[in-house]
């Protein structure tokens, strides 16, 4: 007769749970993973708020005030018994910038609006009393007086003035008595140059 060992199990009570344990270490960092494509391009953004109007800029200097206007213009020939006004032909010219002198009418037409100095000398002939006069539109402005009645029997003398010219205006110098002019030694002329424009 054989006997039999059972083994009966009686489930206890669940038990207080542990201690959580330490962190571990960090791994290895990983394998940089490969680009992804390019995604699609995306929808235009809205149009911003229009700026504030910038600064107003300084004025910029028009042709016209850019312009040079210079003549000089001597005598190279002698006038003699000069009876009455007669315009003096200063014949060869030294400068003209902005081309307003003429040496064949010894004229000088301004060709632009502005404030100019201009500036006349002569030599008299010998023995010669002689008058220049700086002439404009017509109206003499400004005169030059030799006596040749002194003792050096040619006598220089000369004028100079800043006047304003209006475009188109003509300027030229009279004379009447006698100039002393040759074309080696230089003593009588007509000169002018622009200031500053209008």
């Amino acid at each position: 007769m054989h006997s039999t060992n059972m083994s009966i199990h009686i489930s206890g009570t669940n038990g207080i749970p542990g201690t959580p344990g330490i962190n571990g270490r960090p791994g290895i960092p990983g394998q940089h993973g490969l680009s992804g494509s390019k995604g699609d391009k995306g929808q235009k953004g809205q149009e911003g708020v229009q700026g504030l109007p910038g600064a107003t800029g300084q004025k910029g200097d028009s042709a016209m005030h850019k312009m040079q206007v210079t003549f000089s213009a001597k005598l190279t020939v002698h006038l003699n018994n000069i009876g009455s006004r007669t315009t003096v032909r200063f014949n060869s010219i030294l400068s003209n910038l902005g081309n307003g002198y003429d040496p064949r009418t010894g004229i000088f037409i301004a060709p632009i609006s502005g404030t100019y100095s201009v500036f006349f000398h002569m030599l008299t002939q010998y023995g010669k009393t002689t008058i220049m006069y700086l002439t404009k539109n017509g109206q003499h402005i400004l005169t030059a007086y030799g006596n040749g009645g002194c003792s050096c029997h040619h006598l220089a003398s000369s004028n100079s003035g800043i006047i304003h010219l209006s475009k188109g205006d003509k300027l030229w110098v009279e004379a009447r008595g006698g100039l002393f002019g040759t074309d080696s030694e230089f003593y009588c002329s007509f000169s002018g140059y622009l200031i500053y424009a209008d």
